[in-house]
Order: C-alpha cells, then sequence, then structure tokens
C-alpha cells in the first residue's frame, strides 16, 4: 500500500487562510488583516518552502528566512512575519505527532517600530500637500476634515470634537485641553479659508 504523501507547507497554508483567516464557510468575517497575511506567505513563505514537508520545517529554516526579510523589507516587517507564521505552526499543532514541536517557540524578535520620519512636501509643482488639497475638493465632509487638519496643523481629535460654542467672533478656537497636556496652544486663531469650510 503507497504511503500518503506527508502535508507540505503549501497545504498547511491553504488550510491557515481559508479557515483561521479568511474563515470561510463559517458565517464569520474574515479577519481585517486578511490581504496582508496571505500577501506574506505568499511572497515570503510559499517561495522558500512550497511542497516541502510542513514537518520537516526547523528552527532554523525560520531565523534564515526571518533574516532575509529584516534585511530586505527591515526588521518590523520580520517581527509581523514571524507573528502570523507563529499563528499557522500554533494552529497546526494539534494535528501533527506527539513529538513534534513547534519550531518558531524560542525565535524571539522584539523590534521597537520606529517613529515616521516623513514630512509633507510642499514643492512646487505636484508637491505632497498641493496633491492631497486637490484630492479632497470633492471629497464632502471628509474632505473639508482633511483640509481642516492642514489648515490648522492640530491633531484629528481636537479638530474632530470642535464645537460652536468655541470659536469666537473673530475666528479664535479655544482649544479644550484634557489634564496632563503639555505643549499644546489653547487658543489659535483660524485662518479666513478654514472658518469658510468649518461654515459650509
Amino acid at each position: 500500500m503507497e504511503e500518503a504523501k506527508p502535508e507540505s507547507f503549501n497545504d498547511v497554508a491553504q488550510n491557515f487562510l481559508k479557515r483561521h483567516v479568511k474563515k470561510e464557510g463559517q458565517g464569520e468575517p474574515a479577519l481585517r488583516s486578511a490581504k496582508e497575511i496571505e500577501r506574506q506567505i505568499d511572497v515570503f513563505f510559499r517561495p522558500k518552502w512550497g511542497e516541502f514537508p510542513f514537518a520537516d520545517i526547523k528552527r532554523s529554516h525560520i531565523a534564515k528566512v526571518l533574516r532575509d526579510i529584516a534585511d530586505e523589507r527591515g526588521p518590523v516587517m520580520a517581527d509581523r512575519a514571524l507573528a502570523n507564521l507563529s499563528k499557522l505552526f500554533k494552529l497546526q499543532a494539534e494535528f501533527m505527532d506527539d513529538d513534534w514541536q513547534v519550531p518558531t517557540v524560542g525565535i524571539v524578535r522584539k523590534t521597537k517600530a520606529s517613529a515616521r520620519t516623513r514630512v509633507l512636501a510642499d514643492d512646487e509643482g505636484d508637491g505632497d500637500l498641493r496633491l492631497l488639497w486637490g484630492a479632497t475638493g470633492g471629497a464632502g465632509t471628509f474632505g473639508a476634515f482633511v483640509r481642516t487638519l492642514l489648515l490648522t496643523a492640530r491633531r484629528r481629535a481636537k479638530v474632530a470634537a470642535m464645537k460652536w460654542v468655541e470659536l469666537s467672533e473673530d475666528g479664535t478656537w479655544a482649544i479644550p485641553t484634557e489634564p496632563g497636556e503639555k505643549g499644546n496652544a489653547d487658543r489659535l486663531k483660524l485662518p479666513v479659508l478654514a472658518l469658510e469650510i468649518i461654515k459650509a
């Protein structure tokens, strides 16, 4: 009698995506991160392990792929890929032989995501700010909100919570501050254009 072919990484990954990520046939919505999880598996892991027997994947194989991801896409992406891969291995563990151990256990990556330093540019021509301003022209309330953010340079939560009683006749916005807040101006003279958008 011919022995059953061992499950490949592709087999397990397909089942993981179907049942636990997309939740097909379960009457539940797919995970919000479903597309990103599937992309990571398709880009980072399938090309390396595809038809390789799932049970034969070792910690050293995983560590090498993660190192490559960190080199090519950055350490934060490697951390995210490890987190999703760990879920896949842990969920499959109950179907494996008793002596099989989850190979992601013991691999620890705790790279702190660095703060984003990109600044919107307003260069002549097609600068970021010009493009964003143009794109929000016909976007209704959301577009007006984004334009008000650009004109006031205040946090989303502050602008979203703005009330008429906070605006004086001369167009000064008295911005409420929460206890413990530091460095936030409590009054802002709004530009004429910002007032026009708000009134509209």
